[in-house]
């Protein structure tokens, strides 16, 4: 509801929030470790390319390109601290924070998602059903 300028505020049970942040957070931390698995596999194939280039008496471009996965696990550890640490079993949320939580769809996601895609297949299923 970005941009639609929706007032909404809605009050929503505290253990179903947590769970749904849970989940997010551990289908974000997934893609998170193959997108590193895939940063290393691509990262030593570019440096053994290079290395070979320099074996071979050439010089050759040291700059990189790659960029390492991106990470906000912390975001959704802190919400769930939070919510854990509350006593309130009703919590309201605004439709922003509806739209972050519930949703998963924060303004960092497209970015996120953009740079881990180029090292892992969840980051790019993710991306294209977007």
């Amino acid at each position: 509801m970005r941009g639609f300028g929706v007032n909404i505020n809605i009050d929503v049970d505290r253990s179903r929030l947590l769970g749904i942040l849970k989940k997010n957070r551990t289908e974000h931390a997934a893609i998170v470790v193959e997108a590193k698995a895939g940063y290393l596999v691509k990262a030593q194939e570019v440096l053994a390319e290079r290395i070979e280039v320099l074996k071979g008496g050439k010089p050759v471009d040291l700059r990189f390109e790659l960029e390492p996965p991106r990470s906000h696990v912390k975001v959704y550890s802190q919400l769930i601290d939070m919510l854990e640490f509350s006593e309130q079993e009703l919590i309201t949320l605004s439709a922003e924070q509806y739209r972050h939580m519930v949703n998963d769809e924060w303004d960092w996601m497209d970015g996120f998602l953009l740079a881990n895609s180029q090292y892992s297949g969840m980051a790019m299923e993710k991306m294209t059903r977007a």
